[in-house]
């Protein structure tokens, strides 16, 4: 369930063949702008989302619907995502066993960042993180989403972000790459700059 706090607006051409069984053609574009959006019982805010939309179920004929090979493509898609910016994109294919693609980009400001990490932490600098995910829809749920035949690559580098501990002198300054994937983190010359001295992870 996907909750929007503003009208969208909707233009849709349904053509469909009456006493015939076959699937309806259906075009549909879909535009918004300065949304909040919830996602089904997610507590991740989404603010300021602006969207386009495309619904496409049409043969290689263009003569009727065709649900197997029909989509739905957010080509423009960007906001907020707990304040800090990002832009995306998503992909839905096939309606009988449909298939997710996922794109996005993020830029975090670390001294923005809420959570009970804001709360212990100092925090400093900036990262940016893309994500790319994909898999069938049926797999898009809290139990099932890191398995396989899912898929999920995150980057992230880090410009030099530092944390410390409130009410603790020593600072930790983090640059460099590290990669997310189902079940791994890898990291590529990962510097992490400490008062005893630096390291560089990789690995």
């Amino acid at each position: 369930t996907i909750s929007i706090n503003k009208p969208l607006d909707v233009k849709v051409l349904i053509i469909a063949k009456i006493g015939v069984q076959e699937e309806p053609i259906i075009i549909a574009h879909i535009n918004g702008s300065n949304n909040n959006i919830t996602i089904g019982n997610s507590k991740i805010p989404y603010s300021e989302v602006d969207l386009k939309a495309s619904i496409i179920s049409l043969d290689t004929t263009r003569q009727k619907g065709d649900a197997e090979h029909a989509k739905v493509i957010l080509q423009r898609l960007k906001g907020k995502v707990y304040g800090f910016p990002f832009t995306g994109s998503v992909v839905i294919s096939d309606f009988i066993k449909p298939y997710i693609k996922i794109s996005a980009n993020l830029y975090i400001d670390a001294k923005k960042i809420p959570f009970k990490l804001g709360e212990e932490f100092i925090l400093a600098g900036d990262a940016d993180a893309s994500f790319h995910y994909f898999g069938p829809v049926s797999k898009l749920n809290k139990d099932e989403f890191l398995d396989s035949p899912m898929t999920l690559v995150a980057k992230v580098k880090f410009n030099k972000v530092s944390y410390r501990e409130r009410g603790n002198p020593y600072t930790y300054l983090v640059n460099g790459n590290a990669m997310l994937t189902n079940r791994e983190l890898k990291f590529d010359d990962l510097a992490l700059k400490m008062n005893g001295g630096d390291i560089k992870l990789k690995g």
